[in-house]
């Protein structure tokens, strides 16, 4: 039931993030080439567009947020949720499934950045002269000449990078829940829980932090704080458990 649950959250969020991503690569693609000819000669306006190009990759990471957290509130916080938890599944299937989601889409986001940056840098390649030479030589560095601790070490930031997005949407999905049961001011109520863990989670993690070189011990901060969003991620996984099994009044 669980994987029927994540099915339908899926197919929902793909057909709107999945044409988003598209258009994102279309326009890193476009960029670059526009980038690269003799279209363009005022700096000014090739200034614009690569703000634009940033702007549109820090744009799909917030709209992939944005799309998880409204499953979320239409899932379970409202309408939609007198038909789900009707179903003869927990609710905590229910959460682990909004999470499981998430996951999914914020490795899914990871490939689509990783693409759009690849094609950047590919087509500057290209049509600066260098021909094929660039990608060529970047792939057989992957396959031949990457040594198995830069791999484990890009494994290590990746996985770094979307366990913090998946802290960051278990945050928001407490926050909407512990809201949900406010009487007044829910948005507020929300605002200031989830700025609270923040504030706590970000205090312990500083003070973790000062305990380390920078430099020396950069990749033990790295894993440090992997592990900390990893328990944040139980606390308030299990938070909202708690509200939406033993506290929801569905509106």
């Amino acid at each position: 039931m669980l994987t029927k649950i994540m099915k339908y959250d899926f197919l929902a969020m793909g057909r709107t993030l999945l044409p988003i991503y598209g258009i994102t690569l279309i326009i890193c693609a476009l960029g670059a080439i526009i980038l690269n000819t003799d279209v363009l000669y005022e700096s000014s306006i090739v200034g614009v567009l690569i703000i634009l190009m940033i702007y549109a990759l820090f744009a799909v990471v917030v709209l992939t947020l944005v799309f998880s957290v409204q499953r979320f509130n239409k899932g379970l916080l409202k309408n939609e949720g007198y038909l789900n938890f009707s179903l003869p599944v927990s609710t905590f299937t229910h959460v682990i499934a909004k999470l499981m989601n998430l996951t999914i889409w914020s490795i899914i986001l990871g490939f689509v950045l990783m693409i759009g940056l690849l094609l950047i840098v590919f087509i500057t390649s290209f049509l600066s002269g260098d021909g094929l030479e660039t990608i060529f030589y970047f792939i057989e560095y992957l396959f031949e000449d990457l040594e198995f601790n830069e791999f484990f070490s890009f494994i290590q930031y990746a996985l770094a990078i979307a366990v913090s997005s998946i802290a960051i949407g278990s945050k928001i999905f407490a926050s909407m829940s512990i809201a949900h049961i406010v009487k007044r001011y829910k948005t507020l109520a929300g605002i200031l829980f989830f700025s609270l863990l923040t504030v706590i989670q970000t205090t312990i993690g500083t003070s973790i932090e000062s305990q380390f070189n920078l430099i020396d011990d950069f990749q033990t901060i790295i894993n440090t704080q992997t592990l900390l969003n990893v328990i944040v991620i139980a606390i308030t996984t299990y938070l909202t458990w708690f509200i939406l099994d033993k506290r929801l009044n569905l509106e």
